[in-house]
């Protein structure tokens, strides 16, 4: 069985690199603007310009991070998914006396066989690298596995939860340094006329 299991110290890597990018340290922190604070500092077009392309510098980074935060999350919940199916064909091995099993002999070729559970598994951990474990020896790992890795999945989880708060409160910024930079404009278009 291919399990994986040499890949947790790179998840856990990536999943660390994405937290450190969704803390207070990483990406700039998107906050509200209120009118107050634009009328106050922003008085051209321009500037207000040049706030909401900052503004939407900040979305498409926090875009970047909340697709970078999905991949990984869905990646892990398919590994999560992948040891609890070879726990449950151990724990089967465990309780049954014979079990049948198909394997392949050659190109889009299989044939049967029936085995007697001796109590060892060999599994896969990845890299093509094989280890002879006891049942118990590999349903801990496995479930040493899935531990770790509901636990990375819930920390994507809140990352993505700040990705799209952060999102939210640019893309309503650039609103309204759109709609305050057209207030503008028609005041200044008034002013000429008059």
């Amino acid at each position: 069985m291919n399990v994986g299991l040499a890949l947790l110290p790179s998840i856990q890597g990536e999943v660390d690199e994405i937290a450190k990018v969704c803390s207070a340290s990483g990406i700039r922190k998107a906050t509200p603007l209120n009118r107050e604070d634009m009328v106050e500092k922003v008085v051209t077009a321009d500037a207000l310009n040049s706030v909401a392309s900052a503004q939407q510098i900040v979305v498409t980074a926090w875009k970047d991070v909340e697709g970078n935060v999905q991949l990984k999350r869905s990646r892990i919940r398919s590994l999560i998914d992948h040891w609890t199916k070879m726990l449950r064909t151990i724990n089967e091995l465990r309780t049954q006396e014979s079990a049948t099993v198909r394997y392949v002999i050659g190109h889009q070729m299989q044939a049967k066989a029936t085995l007697v559970p001796e109590g060892r598994v060999i599994m896969d951990i990845g890299a093509n690298l094989f280890v002879d474990f006891s049942f118990d020896e590999a349903e801990q790992r496995l479930l040493s596995a899935i531990e770790l890795g509901e636990k990375c999945s819930e920390i994507l989880l809140s990352c993505y939860e700040e990705c799209k708060k952060n999102i939210v409160t640019s893309e309503i910024n650039i609103s309204q340094l759109h709609n305050y930079s057209v207030e503008i404009r028609d005041t200044l278009i008034k002013a000429t006329k008059t």
